[in-house]
């Protein structure tokens, strides 16, 4: 199956930037007759929910005739979901993803190019390595099929042997600066400078 390119998949990837870059809030989207795109995304909490309705509201306000309905899913859904909407023929328009189920569903010709989401945020404001993530070749020259909008770690793998040596505990570090000051004491410094 193939998502078609019609207006309503292109206000759909112009949302999928808003949403994820907010630089589209500025760039009114002209139709001619009401769209309505479809949202995945896997921020289910109510302050979130909460700020994506207002995010909405202002795009629609630009974008009179587009109406979007958001649909928060846990991360540990999505990818059912998303393979029962695909076999069913009912995927979202845009949505949440991660990067290995994005190069699967463009390899396979299910994801549409969102080239010109990019361009509208400008291509030098995005990282580097989202960029390695996102843009690729899947036999039509290479184009973006994603976009993240943000990066985290999921795991934490440490050396205990390292960690006891140093007198570092071996509890997982709950911000990012007890991360660092863990880092600092592990840090051996073999040549002085």
């Amino acid at each position: 199956m193939l998502i078609q390119a019609s207006r309503r998949t292109t206000i759909a990837g112009a949302i999928s930037g808003l949403v994820f870059g907010s630089a589209l809030l500025l760039q009114p989207i002209a139709t001619s007759a009401d769209s309505v795109v479809t949202l995945w995304h896997t921020e289910p909490n109510p302050k979130t929910v909460g700020v994506m309705k207002e995010i909405i509201a202002d795009y629609e306000k630009l974008n009179p005739g587009v109406k979007v309905n958001q649909e928060p899913i846990p991360w540990g859904d999505l990818d059912q979901k998303m393979q029962a909407a695909l076999a069913a023929g009912a995927p979202p328009d845009a949505s949440h993803g991660q990067a290995y189920v994005e190069r699967s569903l463009s390899a396979k010709g299910l994801l549409l190019p969102i080239d010109e989401v990019v361009e509208s945020i400008g291509e030098d404001d995005i990282w580097d390595v989202v960029k390695k993530l996102n843009y690729h070749d899947v036999g039509q020259g290479n184009h973006y099929y994603g976009l993240a909008h943000a990066i985290g770690t999921d795991v934490h793998i440490i050396r205990k042997d390292f960690y006891r040596e140093a007198g570092v505990s071996l509890e997982p570090p709950k911000t990012w600066d007890e991360w660092l000051e863990q880092l600092k004491k592990l840090t051996v410094d073999t040549d002085g400078d």
